[in-house]
């Protein structure tokens, strides 16, 4: 509340638009003590305004820049969507296709609570597979062998196995779904995830890559803690099993291409995603689409939206067709005050861009 109160009062001083926004940015990086923080605001052909402010590693002279890395987290899962939609088209293949079609030579071996889920309820969170993400101990690393793929295979077999969780549905919060459609693409395509990703980076011209991007780089994006402290990037084994539900990173730019192509098929103006496809993946079922919690905003506008928090770092998307906008921001740590700032930031540019 306290820093709420202090955005208020910072906002209500500033100048408007473009400038107002870029001191209002600045202003709640040092309240929310964020070392880095950009954001763009776009439409389906244009980037309206867009801002790098802070720097990539606290206590270092590496200022914030347009070609620094974020790891997006949850945001994964919109990407994994896109790419499943046009391997499905490309095979003549439906997304009410179930497991036991998808992947026979695994039916013997799963749980028959399982085995009429669909590739649909596997992206839409509407399967009711165990909950699990890279803080969860079992399985560990000693339980599989081989190259990055086949542990995920492994993984996603043992997944499988696992009695269904007995919460109530519809919506299971998991990321087990995406771990098994993810599965499901590298068995469909003949190819891994990473080579998936790479055809929609040809596609898209991006750049989109997985990993910690300070991994090979210490000079990309770092990561922080909550006494905003750089933290060395993760050696976590179950980030290459989680690949399909969190593990892609990009920079700020490429991932704006990526979001105006949604808002370009909405406006009947994309050879590459239709507005009925892109209805489908960002509004097709209440609560959650494919890799897009949605609602009705103030407006009763549709208003698609997600947040990537994979430890330190944050990326939060809004997407609102009627209105032709979308709003992005990243931040290179991951507190309840960073989280607070971004989503207040993200208010202030709706108000003033639309909504």
């Amino acid at each position: 509340m306290k820093i709420l109160i202090l955005l208020l009062t910072i906002a209500t001083s500033l100048p408007a638009f473009a400038q107002r926004h870029a001191h209002l940015a600045d202003s709640i990086r040092t309240a929310a003590n964020i070392p880095e923080l950009s954001y763009a605001v776009i439409s389906d052909n244009d980037m309206i305004e867009v801002y790098y402010a802070g720097t990539r590693k606290a206590g270092t002279n590496m200022p914030a820049r347009s070609t620094d890395r974020f790891r997006i987290g949850s945001n994964t899962k919109a990407i994994t969507a896109f790419m499943m939609d046009r391997l499905l088209q490309a095979k003549g293949i439906s997304w009410q296709t179930e497991l036991h079609e998808l992947l026979p030579e695994l039916k013997g071996q799963m749980n028959p609570a399982y085995t009429h889920i669909s590739l649909e309820n596997l992206l839409s969170l509407r399967a009711p597979l165990p909950a699990y993400t890279y803080t969860n101990t079992t399985p560990d690393s000693s339980y599989f062998t081989g190259n990055s793929a086949e542990q995920r295979r492994q993984f996603a077999t043992w997944l499988l196995q696992q009695p269904p969780i007995t919460a109530e549905g519809p919506l299971f919060y998991t990321n087990a779904g995406y771990i098994v459609a993810g599965l499901c693409m590298e068995h469909l395509s003949g190819k891994t995830y990473e080579e998936n990703l790479a055809d929609l980076n040809r596609l898209l011209h991006t750049r989109f890559s997985t990993g910690s991007p300070n991994t090979a780089d210490n000079t990309q994006t770092w990561g922080h803690n909550a006494n905003a402290q750089p933290v060395p990037p993760p050696d976590n084994y179950k980030l290459n099993w989680l690949m399909a539900a969190g593990n892609i990173n990009t920079t700020l730019t490429d991932y704006t291409k990526f979001i105006q192509l949604q808002l370009k098929a909405f406006k009947g103006n994309s050879s590459i995603l239709t507005i009925i496809t892109a209805n489908y993946l960002l509004f097709g079922f209440d609560t959650f689409a494919m890799g897009w919690f949605w609602e009705r905003n103030a407006n009763q506008h549709k208003e698609a939206h997600n947040l990537g928090n994979p430890g330190d770092l944050l990326t939060a998307v809004h997407i609102i067709p009627a209105v032709n906008r979308g709003y992005i921001v990243f931040a290179n740590c991951q507190t309840d005050a960073a989280t607070e700032a971004i989503n207040y930031l993200i208010s202030v540019l709706k108000k003033d861009y639309g909504e």
